[in-house]
């Protein structure tokens, strides 16, 4: 055995890594201070090439989340060849998946409005450019084809903007927010939404047609829906109408959320007003049904917390929609609807506002206040309800009246004993 030191113990020997508790940073060891560090890493895909950029060594996971934070306020350097329509939507789109939206989210917010963009301009139309005149006669058409005004000056812009701004072309920036303050005191002045739902008598026929067999449309023809179709369709609408939940949060309940009568709503709209739904003995069938359909697509070893109660939510309560609008002839059916009627229906019936605004699952009560508007704005209907109130007529129990004598001529008509 030779006297030589062994440089076997020479190097310090390395901690295990630790456990990484923020998002988007990662452990690196550092020689210097012999220890674990943290380094934020922000990552882009544009056009094919991988862009990264990392931020420095920090002692604490805490600041390098931070600095992670301020890394994804800047966009990475974008290549000179991308200038159209169609790739500043495209990256758009990967900026938001970046972020951690849904993909449902992305694909109606950033391609449901870009579609509207990319018809009008074209799909190689050059961002750089972009000109007030062209945005003016984008606006024109538009509200011409009748789409909202709300719509153009809140997510058309907000999209245009994104576009723009991804690219590069910050005068093309200052130019639309310049001109957005013009056009809001003119063309694009906000109008109040149009609220659509139906009352209590409106949503017993609705369910009762669905739920007749064999399927009948208004004209009382023979539907072609077959009997599995239909009564799936019934249960969706039974229950977004009893419950009141949004496309976007039924699409993120899961197998896990639904446990003991309990309809769990984790991931609310805002992410902040979770709620939790009782299951009645009305709700318990349909929950179960889409329970064994959503455990038979996914199969028998995948875990509740991976599983959607619903699968493709979002599209799916669109197909339904279209389907019996066109069938039931009712051109108002539309899950915003069946969610209004919801919380018409609560204060219809004798409920509070607050009973409203917790069964909508609103953030304000002035959010809920739109709704007893809608309801206060029927001055007719007001009314009859009133006059029963008061029993004048309507639908007030008219008093028991008393028989009329019977003739001379009929049995019993003569003089008593």
């Amino acid at each position: 055995m030779s006297g030589e030191p062994s440089d076997r113990f020479s190097k310090p020997r390395r901690k295990p890594r630790p456990k990484t508790v923020y998002r988007g940073i990662e452990a690196v060891w550092s020689p210097v201070r012999g220890a674990w560090c943290w380094r934020a890493r922000k990552e882009w895909t544009i056009a094919g090439v991988r862009v990264r950029r990392v931020g420095t060594l920090r002692l604490t996971q805490l600041l390098a989340h931070q600095d992670y934070l301020r890394l994804g306020e800047h966009t990475a350097a974008v290549p000179r060849h991308v200038q159209t329509l169609t790739q500043a939507l495209d990256l758009v789109a990967a900026e938001d998946r970046e972020h951690g939206l849904p993909a449902a989210t992305t694909e109606a917010m950033v391609r449901g409005h870009g579609r509207a963009l990319l018809r009008f301009f074209g799909a190689d139309y050059d961002l750089a450019q972009l000109d007030e005149a062209a945005v003016r006669r984008y606006v024109t058409t538009s509200l011409e084809q009748g789409r909202s005004p709300n719509t153009i000056g809140g997510h058309d812009w907000t999209c245009l903007r994104r576009c723009c701004a991804i690219i590069g072309a910050h005068d093309v920036v200052a130019m639309l927010a310049t001109l957005r303050k013009r056009l809001l005191k003119s063309a694009l002045k906000r109008v109040p939404p149009q609220m659509a739902w139906f009352t209590v008598d409106e949503v017993k026929a609705i369910l009762a047609a669905m739920r007749r067999r064999p399927v009948l449309d208004a004209q009382n023809h023979h539907a072609r829906i077959r009997p599995e179709v239909a009564d799936a369709d019934a249960d969706l609408v039974q229950l977004l109408v009893t419950t009141g939940v949004r496309a976007l949060e039924l699409g993120r309940v899961t197998l896990a959320d639904v446990s003991r009568g309990e309809l769990r709503i984790r991931r609310a709209k805002d992410r902040g007003h979770p709620r939790i739904i009782p299951i009645g003995d009305d709700l318990a069938p349909i929950v179960a049904r889409l329970e064994a359909q959503a455990r038979a697509l996914a199969g028998p070893t995948t875990p509740r917390e991976q599983v959607p109660l619903i699968h493709d939510a979002r599209n799916a309560i669109n197909r339904t929609c279209r389907r019996w609008q066109r069938v039931l002839n009712e051109p108002r059916l539309s899950g915003r609807a069946l969610r209004h009627s919801l919380v018409t229906a609560v204060i219809a019936t004798g409920g509070t506002s607050g009973d409203a605004m917790a069964a909508a699952g609103h953030r304000s009560l002035r959010t809920t206040e739109r709704y007893v508007h809608a309801l206060s704005s029927r001055p007719a209907e007001t009314r009859r309800r009133v006059a029963s109130a008061f029993g004048l007529g309507g639908d007030a129990a008219a008093p028991a009246a008393s028989p009329p004598p019977p003739a001379p001529d009929q049995p019993g008509a003569g003089a008593a004993p």
